[in-house]
């Protein structure tokens, strides 16, 4: 580091006023700078967390094409494998002659609402067993 010969020798009074105001002037941009970078991380924090919570909210947000889950209507949502054809739908008593037709005594109730399909005993019939038994 060197010296400068001249920095032993004492300021005038306008030297030392201009010195001072040197000085201040120098801490005053300084603090401008530090402010300003201070300015600039928190507007890009606040901007990442913006665009965080926008990305989570479009990830979270069902689209027009998805159906409903099981959770908003309260019914599971089975999906139908491409290349299928139309379900057709059937009438009670055709699901019942359809039934009968495969050997499968059973009857229709309504409880609360909802038809239920049930044994001559009255229990209700188990179509997850009955799927994997006509399926095997």
């Amino acid at each position: 580091m060197t010296t400068d010969p001249l920095d032993h020798l004492p300021l005038s009074v306008q030297g030392e006023r201009r010195r001072q105001a040197i000085l201040a002037t120098a801490e005053q941009a300084l603090t401008g700078r530090v402010r300003a970078r201070r300015s600039r991380r928190s507007l890009a924090s606040f901007c990442l967390l913006i665009g965080c919570a926008v990305v989570m909210t479009l990830a979270l947000t069902p689209t027009e094409n998805e159906g409903p889950t099981g959770s908003e209507t309260g019914r599971s949502v089975a999906s139908v494998p491409e290349g299928l054809p139309p379900v057709e739908r059937l009438t009670d008593d055709a699901m019942l002659a359809a039934l009968a037709a495969l050997g499968i005594d059973a009857g229709m109730i309504e409880l609360d609402g909802e038809q239920r399909l049930v044994t001559p005993e009255g229990t209700p019939l188990d179509i997850a067993a009955l799927n994997q038994s006509l399926g095997s």
